[in-house]
């Protein structure tokens, strides 16, 4: 990812919320995902202080809370070069074959012996993604990045429930190693980059797909 794309965003972030110096790794995350979808950061920017319009009622600590306001701003963007109508049918065409492709991959996840500890998980999550891919067919404007978003999380606390003692006491151990060589992190900021390096590491553990949508069609 571009440098110059983290660091304008980071810095419009900041501004907006006055809290921190750095992004958490899920928010570099998510900052990643805007620059693989060919996102102008001069339009997350907007998004990040479009967001930012009405105070919130709470303190802001991650990234998430504009992600809404940026693919608004996103769209409003691509809509304006295209046409709404011709994007917004590329884009449930491309968000139909994301949620397929995570189905395959799940089916691959079930049927691995490796994995067996993990497999009711496993199906449990692919009926999920069956039932959003069809509220999302229905309905047209609901947020299935978000709502993959809670599913993969949920999905990896349930995988973390699954795993032996010794099993999490190494992820303990290298969440700490990690940890160690970061600076020094505000609480709220070190609780975040925890629990994303625990994802991280279960994640790589029991091989899940990141479950987000990569938007399609071009800027």
């Amino acid at each position: 990812m571009d440098r110059d794309y983290l660091e304008a965003i980071t810095t419009a972030f900041i501004r907006a919320t006055g809290r921190g110096l750095m992004l958490s790794p899920k928010d570099q995350g998510l900052v990643a995902r805007w620059y693989r979808a060919q996102i102008p950061k001069d339009i997350v920017v907007q998004g990040i202080e479009s967001a930012f319009d009405t105070p919130p009622s709470r303190r802001v600590t991650s990234l998430s809370f504009v992600s809404k306001s940026v693919d608004r701003a996103a769209k409003l963007y691509r809509d304006r070069r295209v046409g709404s109508g011709m994007m917004a049918e590329i884009d449930n065409e491309s968000e139909f074959a994301e949620v397929n492709g995570f189905l395959a991959q799940i089916d691959n996840l079930v049927s691995a012996a490796d994995l067996s500890a993990y497999r009711p998980v496993f199906e449990k999550l692919r009926v999920h993604l069956i039932d959003l891919q069809q509220t999302h067919n229905k309905d047209a404007d609901s947020d299935l990045g978000a709502s993959l978003e809670e599913l993969e999380n949920q999905t990896l606390e349930a995988c973390l429930n699954c795993m032996s003692d010794e099993q999490k006491n190494e992820i303990e151990r290298d969440v700490r190693l990690a940890l160690s060589q970061m600076p020094r992190l505000d609480p709220v900021t070190q609780t975040e980059t925890e629990r994303a390096f625990v994802r991280r590491s279960v994640r790589k553990l029991v091989r899940l797909p990141a479950l987000e949508i990569r938007m399609g069609g071009g800027w």
